[in-house]
């Protein structure tokens, strides 16, 4: 018997290596993460409609500009070689910095981005980037186009390019694929149109005239960037909206508690007023009885006195 007995008690017992199906609760907890692109962590921000439209048409509008100057580089290769007389590696060095500048910039963009907001890193990089293509016109050496172009240039393109991109994702949820297509797509259009137009700067304005109106098209970046509007504006104002509410909800309430207060003391009062009328009512009713049951022992008293006088006569 104690055998069986000690059988069923290991058959019953639970292993170490059995798995414990996970709870309802269980799966809940793991599953809860906080949700960034959540509608209500974004407050007040318009999700895939309004002002994020107009942030994507700027967007487009950098890449026209950016991208399209930088793979059109081609067009003045030839004519910077022959004015400074530099070789094809030497020439090439000036848009291989620039790109790398630009592209490894992208990071550091997109911190100072979430610091100061996207509009004026956009803005500052927009000045930048103008300011190197104008200061390249007066270059007088090969290696003043690497400083000019290569890395104040690529440093305002970076600064420009970046946080422009993630501004577009911060605007949409749903429609997110779309519209950083439509952002990007001004690459291509850049591609197509800026060699045309370079083309016909260098046969109007050689290339110094070339490279000071370049410098005039790339401010229209600085506009671009005033139309990236933060969502910081959403947020705040939504934040704003909020805590007034809470502030007249809290008056309110407030009021209403003094009114409750008002009320209790009122009735408080009452009650007292009543309870103290009670109370020399009381005392007055006391007096009256006392003093009628004061005259009959009066009367009683006297009539004993004349039945004391009746037996002294007899």
């Amino acid at each position: 018997m104690e055998k069986e007995n000690d059988e069923n008690d290991t058959v019953n017992k639970p292993t170490k290596q059995e798995d414990v199906e996970p709870t309802a609760t269980m799966t809940n907890h793991r599953n809860e993460s906080p949700d960034v692109d959540s509608k209500d962590n974004r407050r007040g921000i318009p999700i895939d409609k309004g002002w994020g439209w107009v942030c994507v048409f700027a967007c487009f509008m950098m890449h026209v500009i950016i991208v399209g100057i930088g793979k059109s580089f081609g067009i003045l290769f030839i004519p910077f070689a022959e004015k400074f007389g530099s070789s094809s590696r030497e020439t090439a060095w000036i848009t291989a910095l620039m790109a790398f500048v630009a592209l490894s910039g992208g990071p550091c963009a997109n911190s100072l981005s979430v610091r100061y907001s996207s509009r004026k890193v956009v803005f500052i990089g927009g000045l930048l980037a103008a300011l190197g293509c104008v200061l390249s016109a007066f270059a007088t050496r090969i290696w003043h186009l690497y400083i000019t172009y290569g890395v104040i240039s690529g440093i305002g393109s970076s600064l420009a390019y970046a946080p422009s991109i993630v501004l577009v994702g911060q605007y949409f949820d749903k429609r997110r694929a779309l519209a950083n297509g439509l952002a990007i797509s001004g690459a291509g259009v850049g591609t197509f149109v800026m060699p045309l137009l370079m083309r016909f700067f260098l046969d109007v304005y050689s290339v110094e005239g070339t490279m000071i109106v370049l410098g005039g098209v790339v401010l229209n970046v600085c506009i671009c960037g005033m139309l990236l509007r933060p969502t910081e504006f959403y947020t705040k104002q939504h934040d704003k909206k909020n805590s007034f509410n809470f502030h007249n909800k809290k008056n309110s309430l407030e009021t209403h508690n003094n009114r409750s207060t008002v009320a209790k003391v009122t009735v408080t009062s009452t009650v007292e007023e009543r309870s103290r009328l009670l109370s020399e009512q009381e005392s007055k009713n006391d007096v009256s009885m006392t003093r009628e049951t004061n005259g009959d022992t009066c009367d009683v008293s006297m009539d004993t006195c004349d039945v004391s006088m009746d037996t002294c006569d007899v």
